[in-house]
């Protein structure tokens, strides 16, 4: 019996390992579809979760499907003590938002302990050539070019230096360049609401920089801050109000009895309806959360007014 024990532990383990790796394989080649799909095996493990949020908002779901997978005030960014060594595992995720100086940090403890992997090295190459460092980023791509498959991007980038040193044609450089903080305004000892709020102050068109501090706002119950960000879904230009963003809102107003004015936005009459749901479910177990549990996460487990129930609350709220 120790032996079937100890063999399905392994193998159940081992199924787990191999699910992290296909999601890390998914996410570095920016295949969101084929990540998601797959999490759906583990979706609880910490660093699956904090890649399905990634993924969900490249392909435009964060502010609708984050609360359809299970979610901790960790997950965002990794955040927590136990996930002190996990760097390479959110260092695309602070490039991508525009938190450069993070990423690089992460990816040079990366370099220390595991050597120079080529995706380690391919990345501190992008991040010196956003920060105009083009003597590192030439040290770094040469170094590249050696390797067998990304020698081609680091000899296509090494001739693009050479004509223009800028890169004033190379989009993607431009735009993490439109991204990231002055040089003078360091990130990596504030907190991530700060960075967050850097960012936004730096390119109010930031949408991921937004989106993920609502999001750290719904995942530590801050929200008074969230319904002060509200109005900039206007200026970012949504066509519709993220039905999650809208069950925040509304928790917001009636626990604190404070109007929220939407705008120009239509109230979704679905996320009304719920919450009136949610509401008389509740009730009819006398208001007692842990009785109606079972009632509400078989109707209600994909909502934020579950989320907002049942999950611990975050520092400072």
């Amino acid at each position: 019996m120790l032996a079937i024990a100890g063999s399905t532990f392994f193998f159940s383990r081992n199924e787990n390992l191999r699910t992290r790796f296909k999601v890390d394989y998914y996410a570095c080649h920016k295949m969101w579809p084929e990540l998601l799909t797959t999490a759906r095996r583990y979706p609880t493990d910490p660093f699956i979760a904090h890649a399905v949020n990634r993924a969900l908002y490249h392909t435009g779901r964060l502010g609708y499907d984050m609360f359809s997978w299970p979610q901790n005030q960790d997950y965002l960014f990794l955040s927590g003590t136990k996930y002190q060594w996990a760097g390479w595992q959110v260092f695309d995720l602070n490039l991508d938002i525009g938190l450069v100086n993070i990423a690089e940090i992460a990816l040079t403890d990366c370099l220390e302990a595991l050597g120079s992997r080529p995706m380690v090295l391919q990345r501190l190459a992008l991040i010196n050539m956003v920060k105009g460092n083009l003597g590192s980023a030439k040290i770094y791509l040469r170094a590249l070019s050696k390797t067998l498959f990304h020698a081609e991007w680091a000899k296509q980038y090494l001739d693009r230096l050479r004509l223009d040193p800028n890169l004033s044609t190379d989009q993607y450089v431009q735009h993490l360049r439109s991204l990231c903080l002055d040089k003078d305004r360091p990130t990596h000892s504030l907190p991530r609401e700060g960075a967050l709020s850097l960012l936004l102050e730096k390119n109010s068109q930031n949408r991921m920089a937004f989106e993920y501090l609502m999001a750290w706002y719904m995942l530590n119950k801050h929200l008074g801050k969230f319904v002060r960000k509200i109005e900039l879904v206007r200026d970012l230009g949504y066509a519709v109000l993220p039905a999650q963003y809208e069950e925040a809102t509304l928790i917001y107003v009636f626990g604190t009895r404070k109007p929220v004015s939407l705008g120009d936005y239509e109230p979704n009459t679905q996320v009304r309806r719920q919450m009136e749901e949610f509401s008389r479910t509740l009730s009819s177990y006398g208001g007692d959360k842990q009785a109606a549990f079972k009632e509400l996460s078989k109707k209600f487990s994909n909502t934020y007014f579950f989320y907002y129930m049942y999950a611990p609350s975050g520092p400072d709220k």
